[in-house]
């Protein structure tokens, strides 16, 4: 069964524009300080890892954690609101790369040997 492959990579900007909008709770963790650095990683509860540098010189950074699930929201909701096609039915996975995350989107193609009612019209018999 042939498989469609999307890939749609988020910058580390759009990431982050993306995080900050997904919620009154993440635009109030952003507020505590100014990002400055990212950590994207494989990891289902701590996907993302934001670190703030904070106006007092001698604090730690502040860290704010996005879980897999989060980020997946969050990046779906940013497709919407700018107009990115997003297939619904695709199957959707987060994987991180060097120059951000890549939001990964699998789709099924249905043929007219699999089913001639579902297959795409120039692909049914007339």
């Amino acid at each position: 069964m042939p498989m469609e492959l999307r890939k749609i990579l988020f910058s580390t900007p759009e990431l982050t524009a993306a995080l900050r909008a997904s919620g009154p709770d993440a635009a109030r963790a952003f507020r505590a300080g100014t990002v400055e650095r990212v950590v994207v990683r494989d990891d289902a509860r701590q996907t993302v890892v934001f670190y703030l540098a904070t106006r007092e010189a001698d604090s730690a950074p502040v860290q704010i954690i996005f879980s897999r699930d989060e980020v997946a929201h969050a990046l779906v909701l940013y497709c919407q609101q700018h107009k990115i096609p997003l297939p619904a039915a695709g199957r959707k996975v987060l994987w991180p790369q060097e120059e951000g995350l890549a939001l990964m989107i699998t789709l099924t193609v249905i043929t007219e040997a699999e089913d001639p009612r579902r297959a795409p019209a120039i692909y049914q018999r007339q």
